[in-house]
């Protein structure tokens, strides 16, 4: 399998954008909210047959889960953190919070 050079990689024409709006109110289960689409990004991984038009054969197409981002509340969720008003509200650092009493 033959991946693509690093300067053509991440390049908009490259690049699946998946967009998740759950609607006004957030799931009760994000789970099995996302559960569909965590299937189709293992499909994706392992590779799926696709048809290329300009060479006029088949080849497998793979496709990898690079990132997720979203606003804190969103992303503590989807991460099972404690989330913004945690001791520890960041995933990427080790940034602790302080209690402040109020006076």
């Amino acid at each position: 399998m033959a991946l693509l050079p690093s300067d053509e990689r991440f390049q908009k024409d490259n690049i699946l954008c998946v967009g998740i709006i759950p609607g006004p109110k957030k799931p009760q289960d994000t789970d099995s909210f996302i559960y569909p689409l965590m299937q189709e990004l293992l499909e994706l991984a392992t590779g799926v047959s696709a048809y290329d038009a300009l060479s006029c054969s088949i080849f497998a197409l793979c496709a990898y889960l690079i990132t997720a981002f979203g606003d804190i509340p969103a992303i503590s969720m989807l991460m099972h953190m404690k989330g913004h008003n945690a001791l520890c509200p960041c995933q990427m650092y080790g940034i602790q919070g302080i209690h402040i009493l109020d006076l």
